[in-house]
């Protein structure tokens, strides 16, 4: 599913700034995300079962991170995977965090 952008007279604008425009569209979803995802497989279920135990409730590494982003409770939504980088670039050492998640339509 893309992004539905409409202009009112779309010939007498700058074709480089809409493509600009266009290619600069975020989106936020402040309402859960609500739906199932998939069955792990044998193996993915092992990893994140140690990948918890080592976690303890606290978050230093990114797989920390990673970890307690797949416990989350299921009221905020359902996470298929997830992705943590770091980011090398700012000052406070942030982290990105990247999600996809699945709803019931698939």
């Amino acid at each position: 599913m893309g992004a539905n952008l409409n202009f009112k007279d779309q010939t007498n604008l700058d074709s480089n700034i809409l493509r600009q425009i266009k290619g600069s569209l975020e989106s936020s979803n402040e309402e859960p995300i609500i739906g199932d995802i998939s069955s792990f497989s044998t193996n993915e279920l092992r990893i994140r079962a140690l990948n918890s135990m080592s976690a303890q409730n606290r978050a230093v590494s990114v797989q920390d991170y990673k970890t307690l982003i797949y416990r989350m409770p299921s009221e905020y939504g359902a996470i298929k995977r997830s992705n943590v980088v770091k980011d090398n670039n700012s000052f406070k050492r942030n982290i990105n965090i990247y999600l996809i998640s699945e709803g019931p339509d698939r």
